[in-house]
């Protein structure tokens, strides 16, 4: 037990004299992976891109000075 309390303390040693851990160590949360998961694979099914998002198979013409139009939804392709 000893061990482990001074493996502790000399992590938090560590962290407060960087800021920050290391980097590579730190995993998100499992309910933040699982939430960007489930966004992830909803917005890139068939139901996602084309109700939720606007989808437009073969696009027409660039055109980067579109008028904004508030509770207008995001674009299913990029």
């Amino acid at each position: 037990m000893r061990t482990l309390d001074a493996e502790a303390k000399a992590r938090t040693a560590e962290v407060t004299e960087t800021g920050t851990p290391e980097e590579g160590e730190a995993m998100p949360h499992y309910f933040t992976m699982l939430k960007q998961l489930a966004i992830f694979g909803f917005f890139t099914s068939k139901v996602g891109a084309t109700e939720a998002l606007q989808y437009v198979a073969v696009p027409g013409r660039y055109d980067g000075d579109l008028a904004y139009v508030a509770g207008t939804p995001a674009w299913g392709t990029s």
